[in-house]
């Protein structure tokens, strides 16, 4: 059956293109005189300022029984609304026009709805609370729903200087957080008149998507993501006499912990995806927490592709996995060369459906030399990537305490001047109560406590990004790191 037809002029020659179910079918036809349609081509289209481009918006969504055209987000642009008895309700953002190449229209996915299918029997979308914005109504064979649309509650179209979180909640998820930042450093540093311009992106309206739309959704993520006064946590589940090949956490204990950093954030990143690490995003969304979730690598084939397989299962599974950290320090402890990393990266980022990083060191980022520039980054890795994601260690670099916060955010500058096109996510930092000191870097509680305060008055002033180490002391590292390795526990500082 035919689903789409499409013209175009290459080098002279008319071309029309049949898609028919899955195949794509290429006709190539004789030129005609100068300003002349051939006519092959003006059959094809009756009219002849038409043209039909397929949007194929929904792959994936089966038996839709209704669609609707609205503007439900009152940008000036209509959206569209699908509904199917087998799937969850679906609604594409329409972000405009490109301006450049094409000029094809620009279809953002949002989750706005629940994720259990509702099994819909129709739909409904008229302005029923009277506020101009329109609302949906839906039938079912259970019970039917009312979704009234707060668009103009919450402010629509304000600038990045009033900026509210909604305005930066750019996957509608509910949540300002980092998977909103990477969606505007991912259209970054595109400007009007260019292919990849994305309008919904330039946030304060200056014609390019820059670093102030980048600091403009970090800005309201600092401000609303984390309700409590801590950071995003990393964090491994493994309590007192547990360790990984060892006894292992239960389900409930890490519930209970996912209970306790649920008061503190709304965001961790977990370090493996098999075995007893592979429920932790399950268990955590149940309390409302996002994760990045991490993959182990090491120098064995077998292992890292076992990994990946779990990580490919909680990814398709899970929906509170908002990235992948493909690996952490692999190339520290040079285990992996770079290019064998970015063959797993990219194996991540077929999946296609989060965006995909590995955790390594400053110096590992930078690269560094005894020549300027002496961070020189790593193009390869660096194009990898969708963001970088740095551990920052002050104590292990022998800082003092006096200069530990200030460290973390050179580090961050550093890269960020490095990489220019990338989002610099600090996924490590923390600060030890307990061990021998390291350098100028003296271990203790009162020393964690104002690293903790002064780092989280920098990265909100700054709109940095952070991920603190960690969320509870693991015994187990304390074989390889000496006292200092089970000393890192924000909570032990927070119940002191």
């Amino acid at each position: 059956m035919l689903k789409s037809v499409r013209a175009s002029v290459v080098g002279g020659l008319a071309l029309i293109s049949l898609t028919v179910g899955l195949e794509l079918r290429s006709v190539a036809l004789t030129p005609g005189p100068a300003g002349h349609t051939p006519q092959a081509a003006r059959d094809a289209f009756p009219h002849p300022l038409l043209r039909l481009d397929l949007y194929n918006l929904q792959p994936d969504f089966d038996s839709t029984n209704h669609a609707a055209i609205a503007d439900f987000n009152g940008d000036g642009h209509p959206d569209i609304f699908f509904a199917s008895h087998t799937q969850p309700l679906k609604l594409h953002i329409n972000a405009g026009h490109d301006t450049g190449g094409d000029g094809y229209l620009n279809f953002i996915p949002i989750n706005a709805f629940p994720a259990e299918p509702l099994c819909s029997l129709g739909a409904v979308v008229h302005d029923l609370s009277g506020d101009g914005y329109p609302d949906i109504y839906t039938g079912t064979d259970g019970q039917n729903r009312l979704y009234i649309n707060h668009a103009r509650a919450l402010g629509g179209g304000a600038t990045c200087r009033v900026l509210p979180a909604y305005r930066a909640d750019l996957d509608c998820d509910g949540d300002v957080d980092v998977a909103d930042i990477l969606i505007v450093a991912g259209a970054w540093p595109e400007a009007r008149g260019t292919a990849g311009y994305r309008q919904y992106y330039d946030l304060d309206h200056d014609g390019r998507v820059s670093v102030m739309d980048v600091m403009c959704v970090a800005s309201s993520w600092s401000e609303t993501f984390d309700a409590g006064p801590h950071f995003p946590l990393d964090y491994d589940p493994y309590r007192p006499g547990q360790a990984p090949g060892g006894p292992r956490p239960s389900p409930a204990e890490i519930g209970e912990d996912m209970a306790t950093m649920s008061q503190e954030t709304r965001l961790i990143r977990s370090y493996g995806a098999c075995d007893d690490l592979a429920g932790i995003p399950a268990i955590a969304e149940a309390h409302g927490i996002h994760v990045y979730q991490g993959v182990s690598l090491s120098a064995t084939p077998t292992a890292n592709e076992q990994g990946m397989s779990c990580f490919a299962g909680l990814v398709r599974e899970e929906q509170n996995v908002v990235a992948g950290v493909i690996g952490g320090e692999t190339l520290r402890r040079g285990e992996l060369s770079e290019w064998n990393l970015v063959w797993y990266l990219n194996w991540a980022k077929r999946l296609g459906n989060v965006a995909v990083t590995t955790g390594e060191s400053r110096g590992v980022w930078c690269n560094e030399a005894p020549v300027k520039p002496r961070c020189q980054g790593r193009r390869l890795l660096g194009e990898a990537v969708d963001f970088i994601l740095a551990h920052s260690h002050p104590y292990w670099e022998g800082v003092p305490i006096e200069h530990a916060a200030a460290h973390v955010v050179a580090t961050y500058l550093t890269l960020r001047a490095t990489y220019p096109h990338r989002l610099v996510v600090i996924g490590e930092t923390g600060w030890p109560t307990c061990g021998d000191p390291y350098g100028n870097a003296v271990p203790g509680l009162e020393n964690q406590r104002r690293f903790i305060e002064e780092l989280w008055r920098w990265s909100n002033l700054y709109a940095i990004p952070v991920l603190y180490f960690e969320a509870f002391d693991e015994e187990w590292k304390v074989a390889d790191e000496g006292p200092v390795g089970g000393c890192w526990d924000m909570y032990y500082a927070i119940s002191s």
